[in-house]
């Protein structure tokens, strides 16, 4: 993202670029609200959230970036991927996720998905459909 190099943020370049590659695919138009900090933006906190358009669907990201206090230009990261699905939790999780194995239940109306201490999808009954949140952490 132009916008955050524009706007100071330069340690998580490399991470906020391979992250676009990620989302941004097929040219789909895609907005973004940036939050940046007001003072020495490329030391501190920095968060995008996205709507991503696929075809008559859309999705919301919101990813956060921290940078390495090692004085290195690198930074730390995670992201959270929210989808909206018609078919139920168990279809989601069968058809969309199965690499991500058996579902374990959070609470009561969230399951949780994922072997990888990193990555978890986590899945949220709404109305007839599903909320799909996909979480993975980067270092």
């Amino acid at each position: 993202m132009q916008a955050a190099k524009k706007a100071g943020v330069a340690k998580c370049a490399a991470r906020i670029d391979q992250h676009e590659k990620f989302f941004v695919q097929k040219n789909n138009p895609v907005s973004a609200l940036m939050f940046v900090a007001p003072k020495e933006p490329n030391n501190r906190l920095f968060s995008l959230s996205l709507e991503l358009l696929e075809q008559n669907e859309s999705a919301y990201v919101s990813a956060t970036y921290a940078p390495a206090t090692t004085g290195k230009d690198d930074c730390s990261a995670s992201y959270d991927l929210v989808k909206y699905w018609p078919d139920s939790c168990q279809e989601v999780a069968t058809k969309v996720y199965p690499q991500f194995g058996e579902a374990s239940v959070l609470n009561r109306q969230v399951s949780v998905l994922g072997k990888e201490p990193n990555v978890k999808i986590f899945l949220m009954v709404a109305g007839e459909g599903c909320v799909s949140i996909k979480k993975e952490i980067v270092f």
